[in-house]
């Protein structure tokens, strides 16, 4: 399987980000502050629905507020955030459909959505990051043409910090760390090196 990542400052088109006269706020999150930073897309050791978890990173100088922020993959109809979500710099922040740690793999989730507003898919998706209409970041896999593992997250070299830097293969690896019942990934902790 092949990464494919985009990361450009253009209105995304599937979700309506505009302000409306329910008062909901529309972030305002400066491109390049925040990256997908790792994925647990078919986690092993628990219920592959709840046991999805999203980690973003903030890689500016300047705490961030995600309040307002619109996370979307291929299948399902995407989430806003609602309410606070601040991220200070260098910082993450983990979302996932589930926050019980009995069921989503022993994670701490700093923000829990519906189960049904993001599906990501194993052999392969886009998850976008949307904030005031403009896209932050995309994070594209294909299974058929990069090897992935169950259980194993994709992460982010830690080396990594520019949202054009991102959308190169070789900075994306296998996490190797172990997190709760035993799947490997890093959530909420400083991705491992990739090599």
């Amino acid at each position: 399987m092949i990464l494919l990542f985009f990361a450009c400052a253009q209105t995304d088109a599937g979700f309506d980000t505009s302000a409306d006269d329910t008062g909901a706020t529309v972030a305002t999150v400066p491109f390049g502050a925040i990256l997908v930073n790792e994925v647990m897309f078919d986690p092993s050791l628990v219920d592959g629905d709840f046991g999805e978890w999203i980690e973003l990173r903030n890689v500016s100088d300047d705490a961030v507020d995600l309040e307002g922020v619109i996370l979307q993959d291929d299948d399902a109809a995407g989430f806003l955030i609602e309410g606070s979500l601040p991220v200070p710099p260098g910082g993450m922040v983990v979302l996932g459909p589930s926050a019980d740690s009995a069921v989503n793999g022993g994670i701490p989730i700093d923000y829990p959505y519906s189960i049904d507003a993001v599906k990501l898919g194993n052999e392969g998706d886009t998850l976008t990051v949307v904030s005031g209409g403009v896209t932050l970041d995309t994070f594209t896999w294909d299974a058929t043409v990069f090897t992935v593992a169950e259980g194993t997250a994709l992460q982010l070299s830690p080396t990594v910090s520019d949202p054009d830097d991102n959308d190169a293969v070789g900075a994306w690896c296998l996490a190797t760390a172990a997190y709760g019942g035993g799947d490997l990934g890093t959530p909420g902790a400083a991705n491992g090196a990739c090599k």
